[in-house]
């Protein structure tokens, strides 16, 4: 719990910290008592809490070898199988889309609704991903089939809406814009951003990620002014993570300022100070830097 209080305040090493603290705290108990971590609720939970952070910090090796080891625990709850979403999102964000399909396909098979209905979503996400905008229409129709079943597992305060609402929403949104209802897109798109923006919370590096996911298929599909409002989204959603400047960056260089994308680049440079070397994105802001110092 310390760590879900260090991140949210902006303490992401001592959140990383507090986090492999329990990681060893539930090995050592598994072991000592002969436990399958399977059984343990906290077990997924705290290896999402640990990866997203991991990811945070440009991290990605210890991310993916993170998210492997939770890949490995059985589901025995809704919430379990569903965060097993963490796989295929990782690897979508790193422009892995023929993996995430297959883990997002594997996500169909399982025994509950709603971790069915997000692995037909991230599918969806990946195949748009790789321009099969037909297949994605199939998988949220897939989607889309498994919501009266899966809503019907939700008895509590937490809503079907709050837990999926969003993800359906983006990759409908995504699916227009890769169709001729561009503006319908863009504006479902934005709506579903400012949604996830207003989500703020101490286990919300997923909606940060997501409106990530946003962003740069704004720039993909030349939405510039979606792309910018997204960013804005992220920079005021959290200023202190890497994407948020990135994605700022980016915009400014679409838009000709060649100050504010300098500076925003920087600025994203030295917070992933820490992440993994050679990673596409340090690449492509050193050579952006490069230039701009000629």
């Amino acid at each position: 719990m310390w760590g879900h209080d260090l991140r949210l305040t902006g303490n992401i090493d001592a959140a990383i910290a507090q986090f492999e603290i329990a990681n060893q705290l539930e090995k050592n108990w598994y072991a000592q008592d002969g436990l399958d971590p399977s059984l343990d609720w906290h077990r997924p939970h705290n290896l999402d809490l640990l990866s997203r952070s991991l990811q945070y910090e440009g991290r990605m090796g210890e991310t993916e070898q993170t998210i492997r080891e939770a890949m490995q625990l059985k589901p025995t709850t809704m919430y379990a199988g569903y965060n097993q979403k963490m796989l295929a999102d990782f690897l979508i964000a790193r422009g892995r889309n023929e993996e995430a399909l297959a883990a997002a396909t594997t996500m169909q098979k399982s025994q509950w609704p709603l971790a069915r209905m997000e692995g037909h979503v991230l599918a969806g996400r990946a195949l748009l991903a790789m321009n099969k905008v037909t297949d994605a229409r199939a998988q949220l129709a897939g989607a889309e089939a498994e919501i009266p079943a899966a809503s019907k597992e939700f008895t509590g305060v937490v809503t079907f809406q709050r837990v999926a609402g969003d993800q359906l929403d983006e990759l409908r949104g995504e699916i227009l814009l890769h169709s001729a209802d561009i503006k319908q897109g863009s504006a479902l798109l934005l709506k579903t951003a400012e949604s996830l923006a207003s989500h703020r919370g101490a286990d919300a590096l997923a909606e940060l990620y997501l409106l990530e996911h946003i962003a740069r298929v704004a720039r993909e599909q030349q939405q510039g002014e979606l792309a910018q409002q997204t960013a804005g989204l992220m920079m005021s959603f959290d200023s202190d993570y890497f994407g948020a400047h990135y994605a700022a960056g980016l915009v400014a260089e679409h838009n000709g300022d060649a100050a504010k994308a300098h500076q925003e680049m920087a600025t994203a440079k030295q917070l992933w100070v820490h992440a993994d070397p050679g990673l596409v994105e340090l690449s492509q802001i050193d050579s952006k830097l490069q230039v701009a110092a000629k």
